[in-house]
């Protein structure tokens, strides 16, 4: 059972989760794996606190606040989840105790966030000189953990990264220091460096606050052009959650553009060199290319895949280096001259144009215009190059072999936002009546009908019309094959003219009565969506006291994750498999087996309307939701829809 301990300790501004355990493990004169344990944090001998760092589960909180005597908001603070809103790469999914990416193609964790080791400031681990700092230090703060934080802006010096003594970096897990509660026996000061240079061995225990500015090292006197980006960039960390999220050209999309710019800096080099500011130190940057460079070379020797990490990863770790390379791309930011010069230097195949299409639609609208023009251009040249050089077709059997499908003559005339995954029926008869029941699963019809409609704009290809639609690149394609093999089926060579025929009237069908609902709006806004807990507990009181003794009364986590998925597809209209929930839940190792095959049955049931009497809690649930739903769709329509923090 967990207890209050004897005394605790107020956070301070900006403190991390480990600076914090740190501070108290001090104070307390406790080795940080057994107050790890006090805390309700960890149960076991060596406690991985650090996964705790961007968010405590829900499990850990109750205790956690019971221990250290802080208030949830307070315990919230000391997260890094707390600038998820704000700072792309940590707009994660918690599902259970995994923490993934809603998006293949948006900033990983290990390269923009520090979660390995941190960048450090000796000034505010000395403290404000206050008692409480002077006994136990100042703030690990946790926008150290971030990349875009190279600076001190209140003691206008670079930050540092590495001990003076052992050159480890601070607070570092490796596999020689599998945690960064290292010292399991020891209590050190909350500044001493805890490396250890070999498994069991002595910490290093230098002090990290006794490091003094070095001669020619920059400051906000001597460079004030990155203290000034970093304050710029410290602003955008602070901006409150409307204007983080919905801003065309500010908020989070700033932080996708400088995302997208170091990229290409580094993919060009040193072409992208002759558009540096004068103040721009190009030695650091080329060193740091260099550096990447060498690295691919030594793992192509050892056999192993490589990947370009030039076009991949955050910016280098050394906070000098980091400083340059983000006040470069800050730079060309501001002259689309100079970004489209930089977009159309860089080629780095199919795959780099794949991930530039679908990642530009998270840049702000300044970037996207800037590189639309060089996007079109590079997709068009991987296409040509499939179609001229690709391999030749496999052999077929003259008695299965088909036409493809033709693109209707007159394009969709309506925004392609107005396009479901499922299409009314009226919309879609034309095609369901054409392919009978038993040929092809129904999901893949609706699926063929909405991507070709989108491709008809004007002449899209199928991953742009599925990234449109928020569907994986492959699902359009695989759509598509399909449709044209149905012709297997059915052993007619003229079964494409009357797909194409069908799908044509589909269109039109779309353009004379027009979806008015902005479904690609309320796919985004909802992404990972939750139904909120105390919203959850409301409405399915009455349903706990109507059936005391059912089955279904197991209103847990995966019946509100369940009810959640199925909120989704009915607001949007959307394919379940599609929803970032559902893959969270079931691609991500460990697979949910049971969430995997209940959500199936139940969405089957749910969509055909059938077998209601073996489901009929499931019905009763979304029933009971209506209300709800229907304030939610208006919230959503009328932009004033806040998800819960």
């Amino acid at each position: 059972m967990i207890r209050a301990l004897p005394r605790s300790l107020d956070p301070l501004a900006d403190e991390s989760l480990i600076g914090f355990m740190l501070r108290l493990s001090h104070r307390l004169d406790l080795p940080p794996a057994r107050l790890a344990t006090l805390t309700g944090l960890s149960r076991k001998a060596r406690p991985a606190v650090a996964v705790h760092q961007l968010r405590i589960p829900t499990a850990n909180l109750t205790d956690f606040g019971t221990a250290t005597r802080l208030a949830p908001s307070e315990i919230a603070g000391l997260c890094l989840d707390s600038f998820r809103e704000r700072y792309p790469p940590l707009d994660l999914q918690y599902t259970d105790s995994n923490l993934v990416r809603r998006n293949k193609n948006l900033p990983s964790v290990p390269g923009w966030v520090l979660t390995g080791a941190t960048r450090y400031c000796p000034d505010c681990l000395a403290g404000d000189g206050s008692v409480v700092q002077q006994d136990h230090g100042g703030s690990w703060r946790k926008t150290w953990r971030l990349a875009v934080v190279f600076a001190c802006p209140i003691h206008h010096r670079l930050l540092r990264y590495h001990c003076p003594r052992c050159t480890v970096p601070a607070l570092q897990r490796s596999r020689v220091n599998p945690r960064i509660f290292a010292a399991q026996l020891l209590v050190q000061h909350p500044v001493q460096c805890r490396s250890v240079s070999s498994v069991g061995g002595p910490a290093c225990g230098h002090r990290l606050d006794q490091d003094l500015v070095q001669p020619g090292e920059p400051t906000r006197k001597t460079a004030p052009h990155l203290f000034e980006f970093q304050d710029q960039l410290l602003t955008r960390l602070q901006l409150d959650r409307d204007e983080a999220t919905t801003h065309p050209d500010s908020g989070n999309r700033y932080f996708y553009d400088l995302h997208l710019i170091t990229r290409l800096i580094r993919g060009s080099w040193p072409f992208a060199a002759q558009l540096a500011p004068r103040h721009t130190d190009l030695d650091i940057l080329d060193e740091h290319v260099d550096q990447l460079r060498r690295e691919m070379v030594q793992t192509r020797e050892t056999g192993k895949p490589v990947h370009n990490k030039l076009l991949r990863g955050g910016p280098p770790d050394d906070p000098h280096a980091c400083a340059h390379l983000l006040s470069f791309a800050g730079h060309l930011r501001e002259s689309s001259d100079a970004l489209r010069a930089l977009m159309s230097s860089v080629s780095g195949g199919s795959v780099w144009g794949r991930e530039l299409e679908a990642f530009l639609r998270h840049c702000s609208a300044t970037t996207q215009a800037a590189a639309e023009p060089h996007v079109k251009a590079e997709l068009s040249k991987v296409r040509a190059t499939r179609r001229n050089e690709g391999p030749p077709p496999r052999r077929r059997s003259a008695q299965i072999s088909y036409r493809p499908i033709s693109m209707p003559r007159r394009p969709l005339t309506i925004d392609p936002c107005h396009i479901p995954h499922y299409l009314d029926d009226d919309h879609i008869r034309p095609l369901t009546m054409l392919i009978p029941e038993t040929a092809m699963r129904r999901r893949t019809i609706h699926r063929f009908a909405a991507i070709t409609a989108i491709r008809s704009i004007g002449g899209l290809s199928t991953q742009a019309a599925a990234a449109a639609l928020d569907l994986p690149h492959s699902w359009g394609s695989r759509a598509n094959l399909a449709v044209s093999h149905w012709t297997r089926w059915t052993k007619r060579n003229d079964a494409a003219a009357q797909v194409a025929a069908a799908v044509q009237d589909v269109v039109d069908r779309l353009n004379s009565t027009p979806p008015t609902i902005d479904y690609q709006r309320r796919r985004r806004v909802l992404d990972g969506w939750l139904i909120p807990q105390d919203v959850w507990e409301t409405v399915t009181e009455p349903l706990r006291q109507r059936l005391p003794h059912h089955p279904a009364t197991d209103f847990g986590p995966r019946k509100r994750h369940i009810t959640s998925l199925l909120l989704w597809t009915v607001i949007t209209n959307g394919d379940y498999l599609a929803a970032s929930l559902h893959y969270n839940r079931t691609q991500i190792r460990p697979r949910d087996e049971r969430f995997a095959s209940l959500t199936h049955r139940l969405m089957s049931a749910f969509r055909s309307g059938e077998d209601r009497a073996r489901n009929k809690h499931v019905f009763d649930l979304v029933n009971a939701f209506a209300p709800y739903r229907a304030q939610l769709e208006h919230a959503i329509d009328h932009g004033t829809f806040k998800p819960p923090q």
